[in-house]
């Protein structure tokens, strides 16, 4: 595991997926596998930001995405009333139509109060 360069806060999720907060850029890095615990995890520190911030999941170094990590990861979205605008970069296609099927367009930036409007299947 690399050190983190100055300013970086690295934080383990899960057993095998490393997030990488980098505080000027609010850039959220992930790598390893991507699950419903680490979704679980990545949706507490969405929702220790200020509201009205911007972050940046970037999802390119994922090596395994589970269907569940996007199911949980699109509940734990839409469950935030009030948080930063989450804005994803890295996702395959696959990910992409998933959470689409739960209502989201991780395609455009996602904004917590917009997503009162949304409806996600259960």
């Amino acid at each position: 595991m690399r050190e983190p360069i100055d300013g970086e806060i690295v934080r383990t999720l899960s057993n095998s997926s490393r997030v990488d907060l980098i505080e000027e850029a609010e850039l959220v890095r992930l790598s390893g596998e991507f699950d419903a615990t680490s979704a679980r995890q990545l949706g507490c520190s969405l929702s220790e930001r200020a509201p009205g911030s911007e972050v940046h999941l970037d999802f390119s170094r994922v090596s395994g995405f589970s269907d569940r990590g996007v199911a949980a990861l699109a509940a734990i979205l839409a469950g935030l009333h009030r948080g930063p605008q989450v804005v994803f970069h890295g996702l395959r296609q696959h990910q992409i139509r998933l959470f689409r099927y739960f209502g989201l367009d991780v395609e455009r930036p996602i904004v917590p109060q917009d997503l009162g409007r949304t409806v996600l299947l259960q």
